[in-house]
């Protein structure tokens, strides 16, 4: 009877570490991380290149333009920009609606 009752409680406890897992997912946000720009940066020119890491497949929204993760997650691409202070906000949703936001703030040199 003690057997039974340690291998129940095993078997439950796996479940319970399966269960946890596979949520992972719906609990948890998507990573973001921008790379370039870092915040304060400053610019000589209106034309920036960004560059970031993601979940691999993920849509990236860049100043509502969209870009898409490579299958390592890394995104990149050009925007451009008007002379002055600025921010860039970066954003990625998964497919169970979480999203986490960054925002970097940069200032471009009028030409």
């Amino acid at each position: 009877m003690h057997s039974r009752r340690i291998l129940f409680l095993i078997i439950v406890g796996l479940a319970l570490v399966y269960f946890a897992y596979a949520a992972r997912g719906i609990l948890l946000l998507p990573s973001l991380q921008v790379f370039i720009p870092r915040d304060g940066d400053v610019f000589e020119s209106s034309l920036i290149l960004f560059a970031g890491r993601t979940d691999s497949g993920q849509r990236v929204l860049v100043r509502g333009k969209e870009f898409v993760a490579d299958g390592k997650g890394i995104f990149e691409g050009t925007i451009v920009l008007y002379p002055g202070y600025t921010e860039i906000g970066f954003s990625v949703e998964d497919r169970f609606g979480n999203e986490r936001r960054v925002t970097r703030k940069v200032f471009i040199k009028s030409d």
